[in-house]
């Protein structure tokens, strides 16, 4: 609130937090502030707010973008995460050092790179 307050931009991850709040309460006029804002985990799960996930699965959709089915998209990442694991890749090294730890699992990675997980909503 202070960044609003000095009438500086917002940056992505948080204008995409109001952007999706504004939507939600479009969708749901009688939605209450925790919940427009993601400040309640979702049944039990983990706490939406501010997560740096949209912008990870963003970038891990940039790294897949070439031709081909999903499936190979998603396991040519999968081998190359499992490479980082052994030893560490420039550019998957800058993705986690902003993001958090890049999935390596090969359901997960099909799901971030076919823009099918919440964070991939909130991104876009």
């Amino acid at each position: 609130m202070h960044i609003l307050a000095a009438g500086q931009p917002l940056p992505p991850s948080s204008r995409a937090w109001l952007v999706l709040a504004i939507r939600k309460r479009l969708a749901d006029p009688d939605a209450n502030l925790d919940q427009l804002l993601g400040l309640r985990s979702r049944r039990g799960g983990r706490l939406g707010a501010f997560s740096t996930n949209p912008e990870r699965d963003q970038a891990i959709r940039a790294l897949a973008t070439a031709d081909g089915p999903l499936t190979a998209r998603a396991q040519a990442l999968v081998m190359r995460v499992k490479a980082h694991r052994r030893q560490p890749d420039p550019e998957l090294a800058r993705i986690e050092a902003r993001s958090g730890r890049i999935p390596g699992s090969l359901s997960q990675l099909q799901r971030i790179i076919a823009g099918r997980t919440r964070a991939s909503q909130i991104g876009r």
